[in-house]
């Protein structure tokens, strides 16, 4: 199997003053079910000459990046640096790139989009719009737990679905094996069969 580093949330326990990574088990058991092994990132690795995350990722050579969904952006400092490493770690080794819900968002500020609030997109089902250039073929209606947008979106990303409002979905970058969704495959049960074609083609670089 091939392997997929996968980006987690924090969660702040205040009873045990502790921050724990997390992962949705159903994303590891989704990975697999496409033929990838998952191996969690760590948020905690303290940056020093040898513990650093981009030597743990060395070791680890994946085969693609996954940045999952959870937390807000800017709410934990350690999140963001990880998930930009793990942005340039794969751009510099041509490894392709799946962002999900705050991972797309992230994505689209590495690249240079801003964020806006949206209103009725958390905890919702909402139809999909797919452009006519779109090479994929996602199903019509997908679930939704975000509370923001990108905007300003540079050229170098070309929109591949969006909402009926027209609230971007889904991005691809144009030269680089990038892409992205705004909804979480993982929480659909049974698994969608699209999400799961689209899963394998976009982390095989297919």
């Amino acid at each position: 199997m091939k392997s997929v580093a996968v980006s987690q949330r924090i969660d702040w326990i205040q009873s045990r003053s502790e921050h724990r990574d997390s992962l949705d088990q159903k994303l590891s058991d989704l990975l697999v079910e496409v033929g990838f092994l998952s191996f969690p990132v760590p948020n905690g690795i303290k940056y020093s000459k040898t513990r650093h995350i981009d030597s743990w990722l060395e070791k680890l050579s994946p085969d693609a990046v996954l940045l999952s969904g959870g937390n807000d952006i800017a709410e934990f400092y350690s999140r963001d640096q990880v998930e930009k490493i793990l942005i340039n770690h794969a751009i510099h080794n041509s490894l392709p790139i799946l962002g999900i819900c705050r991972g797309m968002q992230m994505l689209g500020i590495h690249f240079g989009a801003t964020l806006e609030r949206i209103n009725e997109h958390a905890g919702t089902r909402h139809e999909l719009v797919a452009s006519e250039e779109n090479p994929a073929h996602f199903s019509k209606t997908v679930n939704s737990y975000h509370n923001f947008s990108l905007k300003d979106l540079p050229n170098e990303i070309e929109i591949i679905a969006t909402d009926s409002k027209g609230s971007c979905e889904a991005f691809r970058h144009k030269t680089l094996p990038i892409e992205a969704w705004m909804w979480h495959p993982e929480r659909e049960s049974p698994y969608v069969e699209k999400d799961l074609l689209n899963l394998k083609r976009v982390l095989n670089n297919d």
